[in-house]
């Protein structure tokens, strides 16, 4: 399946994962000690970052910045190496939730939310919260 890796510092890249499962696959990438969190990017949650839930806590670095609909942090950093993947619509409180191939709609939206404009606009909106208690929300 498709799915597309950003790390710091580096391009957007699609790669091919042979998981099959979403944990799976961001583990894959987020890092297997810690569990992966999963950032909504569409309303029904089938196209999701998956990000390593305690990457402020173990301070690593930031990779690129989020609007979210959380009103305390309306702006967030994403932090660490992150996985962008599309999966199959099951009951949100499923286990095992399948990986799908990402669409070019997907890849688009997310070229657009890694933009430098983009990128530019939110920083110059971002006020930093160090290692907070960031609380996420669905993306804007």
């Amino acid at each position: 399946m498709k799915i597309a890796v950003k790390e710091v510092g580096k391009e957007l890249q699609i790669v091919e994962t042979s998981q099959k499962y979403r944990t799976g696959c961001a583990k894959e990438y987020t890092g297997k000690e810690d569990r992966a969190e999963y950032v909504k990017l569409n309303n029904n949650g089938t196209l999701v970052i998956a990000v390593n839930e305690n990457g402020l806590l173990h301070e690593m670095p930031t990779n690129f910045l989020l609007a979210t609909t959380n009103p305390k942090y309306p702006i967030q950093k994403i932090v660490g190496t992150v996985a962008f993947i599309r999966t199959k619509y099951v009951n949100p409180w499923a286990t095992e939730i399948e990986v799908e191939d990402l669409t070019f709609e997907d890849i688009q939206l997310i070229t657009d939310i890694l933009s430098d404009e983009h990128q530019s606009y939110l920083q110059e909106n971002f006020t930093d919260y160090g290692l907070g208690d960031a609380t996420f929300f669905v993306f804007k």
